[in-house]
Order: structure tokens, then C-alpha cells, then sequence
């Protein structure tokens, strides 16, 4: 009786279809323009900043673009970059007027490649949690 439940079940899994729990990610998948939004705190306050951002088709992901804060000051984004690894991990910078703005420690590209969100650092030592959405 064991050996026919073993084979049963063996001829069971044998034919279950494979999927993936989680496509993997390409940094192509990246390319494009985004809209990002973060909120924060740091030694001055809550902040909020939305940028527009183009990701180049360059393999390291350079930005270009502008950001707004909630003060109403903008800047070009001079530099910066986003990056995304095999497993959906986002990495990256933003630079705005020349300034290293915010650092993207870690976030998360969803399924369909058209969303991200996360948490990082800003230049002052706050943090930082922020969304992505693709345009």
C-alpha cells in the first residue's frame, strides 16, 4: 500500500505544472519615464518630493529629469540612477542640481515591471519611503 501511495504521488508532482512564484527582472524593464513620489523626515521635518524621471537605455540606468518638493522648490535631476536586479530588487540615487539627494537602499519592482516602492536615505541621514509608477 505505501509503495503505491509513494508512486501515486511521485506520478502526482511529476506532472504538476512548473511556474514561477516570481518572474525575474531585467534592467531593460526599467527603461522609460517614471513618476516617483517619496515621503520623509529627517532633522528638519516631514518632506514630501515628486520627480519625473527618465531612465536611460544605458546598462547603468543614469537619470534625467526634474523633482518638486513640497516647499515648491524644483531642480533638474543631474545624475542619479536606478537599478534592478534578477530578483525584483531596486537600487539607486537621485542627484538634483548636483546634489546627491536621495539614496534608494532598497524596493521592490512588482510582477507587472510598472510599479515600485521602497525606503532609503536622503543627504541629511533622514529616511525616506517612496513609489514608483511608470508612465
Amino acid at each position: 500500500m505505501r509503495v503505491k501511495l509513494v508512486a501515486l504521488l511521485s506520478l502526482t508532482l511529476g506532472l504538476a505544472p512548473v511556474t514561477p512564484a516570481w518572474a525575474g527582472c531585467l534592467q531593460s524593464e526599467l527603461r522609460g519615464v517614471w513618476r516617483l513620489y517619496a515621503v520623509g523626515a529627517n532633522s528638519h521635518g516631514l518632506y514630501t518630493l515628486r520627480c519625473n524621471v527618465r531612465v536611460a537605455r544605458d546598462t547603468a540606468g543614469t537619470l534625467t529629469g526634474t523633482c518638486a518638493d513640497d516647499g515648491g522648490e524644483s531642480g533638474a535631476v543631474t545624475g542619479g540612477r536606478l537599478r534592478v536586479n534578477s530578483g525584483c530588487t531596486v537600487t539607486g540615487s537621485v542627484t538634483v542640481a548636483g546634489t546627491p539627494l536621495l539614496t534608494i537602499e532598497e524596493g521592490t519592482l512588482d510582477l507587472g515591471k510598472r510599479n515600485m516602492a521602497g525606503v532609503g536615505e536622503d543627504n541629511t541621514g533622514g529616511i525616506f519611503q517612496f513609489s514608483g509608477v511608470k508612465r
